[in-house]
């Protein structure tokens, strides 16, 4: 037992270490190659941000006091001139940095020069290049920020976008639920009126053999003989007129049960989209979960 409770212990150690680890900052001094020389440079990677998002913040974010020169791209450097940053030093710097892609991060590299001539470096003044750490870091924090919020953004969109999707399947099912409720009343009105209409026919009938009796009593050619024939071809009509009702309404019961047979595949089938939207929506939500406690342990 307290072997097992060790190993939970010691993975829970290694699954915080590791998250701490991929949310954390951190900003590396080494002497690179600049436009001045070989001095040492402040680097820090950033998670998930665009470089063009980098370059335009890095140039309002360091570009300071009252100095009236703008950030220059020189090559492959953004540069300033004259830049007051007053948690650093007393004295107005200039500044030189690179911004690039690397795997899955922006780099940025940075070297500060006091009168444009002494480079800091812990070497230099480790009191002045931690606050250039700090510097670096405040700013590759909030610009990571500013991504992984972008990202939530995104994601949260992308929870509600599914949520609409489920709703608009449900209310499809429901409407589809509606119209087999419609053709079932349809049929069945259609059932008595073809009832009606069977009794109508059966009279006619009758009274079409009844009054074809008459005619075949009557004396052809007479007055009387005419009057009844004309009779009798008006039942019929009319008895051919209510065959083609009952032939309609047979024929709208079918077509009204093949509607109902496609609406039925149609809930079947947005049953499944309903079932497998509902599984993407629970993805969903880890997902922005993940992503809310990404940006909660950025350090």
């Amino acid at each position: 037992m307290k072997r097992e409770i060790f190993l939970i212990l010691l993975v829970a150690f290694f699954i915080s270490n590791s998250l701490q680890a991929q949310d954390s900052l951190h900003v590396s001094q080494k002497d690179k190659q600049m436009s001045r020389g070989i001095y040492t440079g402040f680097s820090v990677d950033i998670p998930q941000a665009k470089l063009k998002n980098i370059v335009n913040a890095w140039k309002k974010y360091i570009k300071r006091g009252e100095t009236k020169s703008s950030v220059e791209k020189n090559g492959e450097e953004y540069q300033v001139s004259g830049t007051s940053i007053v948690n650093v030093s007393a004295k107005q710097m200039n500044v030189y940095a690179t911004i690039k892609d690397v795997e899955k991060a922006i780099r940025i590299t940075a070297f500060f020069a006091e009168d444009d001539s002494i480079f800091i470096s812990s070497a230099v003044s480790a009191e002045k290049a931690e606050a250039i750490e700090k510097l670096m870091k405040d700013f590759a924090r909030t610009q990571y920020r500013n991504a992984v919020e972008d990202e939530l953004n995104d994601e949260t969109k992308n929870l509600s976008k599914l949520g609409s999707e489920k709703e608009t399947l449900i209310s499809n099912n429901e409407k589809a639920s509606k119209n087999i409720h419609d053709y079932e009343r349809r049929i069945d009105r259609a059932k008595g009126e073809i009832e009606a209409n069977d009794a109508e026919q059966s009279k006619r009938r009758n009274e079409i053999a009844n009054q074809k009796e008459i005619v075949r009593s009557a004396t052809p050619n007479s007055e009387t003989y005419d009057l009844e024939d004309k009779k009798l071809r008006s039942l019929e009509k009319e008895l051919k007129k209510l065959e083609k009702a009952g032939e309609n309404l047979h024929s709208d019961i079918d077509d009204w049960n093949s509607d109902i047979r496609k609406e039925e595949r149609s809930i079947e089938k947005t049953d499944d989209l309903i079932k497998e939207k509902k599984d993407a929506i629970s993805r969903q939500k880890d997902h922005v979960k993940e992503v809310k406690e990404k940006l909660e342990n950025i350090k």
